[in-house]
């Protein structure tokens, strides 16, 4: 499943951070690109603690969260487009076995926090999920759906930027 594969991405990737992402969600048309945003908050001398920086995705649950600079550090992030610290991957890998318990992002959020580092998002770059349900699996999305105001930039309206 996918929580395998990600566990052995880390093995089979020479990229730092790797990049999870998500089945059935759009990237915004930005300059700089979506990608350097999140390599560039991934920078070590940045951020030193933080393993996992996603896009803004407004119909996430958010808890904890605190604005650092570009970047929001919260408790969890949602499962869009994740940029991942590899030796973060490689030494704290996640269940593989699924028997509707915790999430895998929810459980490498988890882990990152019990080892001391921080995760977050990019505060004012945004993805959208496509509609109500994955398109791969068929589950329905626990999240709100909300259609972006500006097609290009995925930018929601106003009451659900944060």
């Amino acid at each position: 499943g996918a929580a395998a594969n990600q566990n052995l991405l880390a093995w089979a990737s020479f990229s730092d951070p790797v990049v999870l992402v998500d089945d059935d969600v759009l990237c915004p048309k930005v300059e700089p690109d979506w990608l350097g945003r999140l390599v560039q908050e991934m920078e070590p001398k940045r951020h030193p603690h933080l393993v996992m920086c996603a896009l803004n995705h407004p119909g996430a649950k958010r808890q904890g969260t605190k604005q650092d600079g570009n970047m929001t550090v919260c408790r969890h992030i949602g499962a869009t487009f994740v940029a991942c610290r590899r030796d973060f991957l490689v030494r704290y890998p996640i269940t593989h076995a699924r028997g509707g318990g915790t999430r895998p992002m929810a459980e490498r959020c988890d882990l990152a926090q019990a080892a001391g580092f921080q995760v977050g998002y990019l505060t004012h770059t945004y993805c959208e999920h496509i509609g109500d349900e994955s398109v791969l699996t068929g589950r329905r999305y626990e999240g709100e759906h909300i259609p972006p105001q500006d097609p290009e930039t995925l930018i929601p309206p106003p009451q659900h930027q944060r």
